[in-house]
């Protein structure tokens, strides 16, 4: 029962939820994110401060980074659960035998773009996306930043080059996905994937911090939809979504779940057990 589940989850997190919104900082312009630097990458961020203020702009929060993502990728990347043998052993497995690409695409990337430039080294192909006011400055931070971790990447979307001696094959988008127009989103979708007949593929859904209202929630869920459609449609082997939320209101989180459900979308919830130390202070994944 959904609304059990939301009940003892946050009867378990009352104490720890975090009492601020979430983002790492909102008066600092550029950021060295110290939960990164103990990883094994090296970030710069520009944010764009102006436009988190402003009234006027149609989408504000992803113009700063929220703490959520790098405690996601943390995860993800460095303990032990179910998504890191799917993800990264399985991964390694069928590039060994050439036997199927692992396409990871992210909605709601804002302008970090941390998960691409990490990311980007298990899997063959990223596609960040966001609204199109995002992505000049999404652009930025992943260029800059695979540069400096010394990241050779193909790309369509980014007007980056990738190192002609390198054989590293991976490629990157970023790409325009508004959630309220998923069609348009999926042609764009379409237009970098540009999948070859012979070749199989797997797609994997990821989203941090993307649930924090009513009104946008609809709209996300439709979008994941459509993705799964167009896979179906295209033949590529849908692994699912990972989906990474921190609690605020519990109303919004079981409502969530509950539209999720009725879209017939299977649910699962990662036991605090299988979390990090940090996304066990007030965070969930589904």
């Amino acid at each position: 029962d959904v609304s059990d589940h939301v009940f003892e989850l946050y009867s378990k997190n009352m104490e720890k939820r975090q009492n601020n919104l979430g983002f790492v900082s909102s008066n600092e312009k550029d950021l060295k994110d110290e939960i990164l630097q103990k990883m094994e990458f090296s970030f710069e961020i520009k944010q764009s401060l102006t436009n988190l203020s402003s009234n006027t702009d149609s989408s504000t929060t992803g113009y700063v980074m929220w703490q959520l993502t790098p405690f996601f990728l943390k995860w993800l990347l460095y303990s032990k659960h179910p998504f890191h043998d799917l993800i990264f052993e399985h991964y390694h497995e069928y590039r060994r035998n050439n036997k199927k690409e692992l396409v990871i695409v992210e909605l709601g990337s804002g302008i970090s773009g941390i998960s691409a430039t990490i990311l980007l080294n298990f899997c063959d192909r990223y596609i960040a996306t966001d609204q199109h006011n995002l992505l000049k400055l999404m652009r930025e931070n992943i260029i800059s930043n695979c540069h400096l971790n010394s990241i050779n990447f193909n790309s369509k979307t980014i007007g980056h080059q990738k190192n002609n001696q390198s054989h590293n094959h991976v490629t990157i988008e970023s790409i325009e996905f508004d959630w309220e127009e998923p069609l348009d989103g999926i042609y764009e979708l379409n237009e970098v994937m540009a999948l070859e007949q012979e070749t199989s593929y797997s797609s994997l859904i990821i989203a941090c911090d993307t649930i924090y209202n009513e009104y946008l929630m609809e709209h996300f869920i439709n979008a994941m939809a459509a993705i799964h459609r167009n896979n179906d449609e295209r033949k590529v082997v849908d692994v699912g979504a990972l989906v990474a939320m921190q609690l605020r209101d519990n109303c919004i989180v079981q409502m969530f779940l509950e539209r999720l459900l009725e879209a017939q979308f299977d649910v699962f919830h990662l036991p605090e057990e299988l979390l990090s130390d940090e996304l066990q202070n007030g965070f969930s994944i589904y």
